[in-house]
């Protein structure tokens, strides 16, 4: 039986504690690097009850990734759908994206905090009034800033799933060649650059 040598053409050498650690730190790098490749996506089905009840809210309505999906919501119509992660708006492409009425991030934000946050319904609440005159107070704006880069690519871009068939006619999609998410119903469309 061989003994473990340091020395000689036998020599084994056994793992130290710095090579196991490194070992460790690169499978735990390479899988957080798969994970950022492919981000799970996963649709809040909450809106279904707002758009039923014919309410009126700003709702988290997806999120894919670090990216946070939210649709305003008017007396049970879609308005307008931004995207953003960690409080910064993503860019949409305007050649392909369209509300009902598009509004501004700072806007949106300001309804937001008139509906006492996200997936508060406000009709028939306290905060109704408030909610609607700002609402029909504020200014549409044009979608004046590009996607970083070609949003074209979208049109090659994978469905996301949605099961329930109350949804059929909404769809997200992503890029598989690039940082871009989709989202569309009969109202509303938006193609955002998920680009830092």
């Amino acid at each position: 039986m061989l003994e473990a040598s340091s020395t000689g053409p036998y020599a084994m050498h056994l793992p130290t504690r710095r090579t196991v650690l490194s070992a460790g730190l690169l499978t735990a790098t390479a899988a957080a690097g798969s994970l950022r490749a492919a981000p799970a996506f996963a649709f809040r089905p909450g809106v279904k009850s707002v758009l039923t009840a014919r309410q009126s809210a700003i709702c988290h309505i997806a999120d894919y990734g670090n990216t946070q999906v939210v649709l305003l919501i008017v007396n049970g119509a879609a308005i307008d759908v931004h995207a953003r992660r960690a409080g910064l708006y993503h860019p949409k492409d305007p050649a392909v994206s369209r509300s009902v009425r598009a509004l501004a991030p700072v806007d949106l934000n300001r309804l937001i905090s008139a509906a006492g946050g996200l997936d508060q319904p406000v009709n028939g609440s306290v905060r109704n009034d408030a909610f609607h005159a700002l609402y029909q107070g504020l200014k549409p704006m044009p979608l004046a800033r590009a996607c970083g880069t070609n949003c074209g690519a979208m049109g090659s871009g994978q469905a996301l799933p949605i099961n329930d068939a109350f949804f059929r006619d909404w769809s997200f999609a992503h890029a598989p060649s690039g940082p871009f998410l989709a989202f569309s119903s009969p109202t509303v469309k938006a193609v955002w650059s998920l680009e830092s």
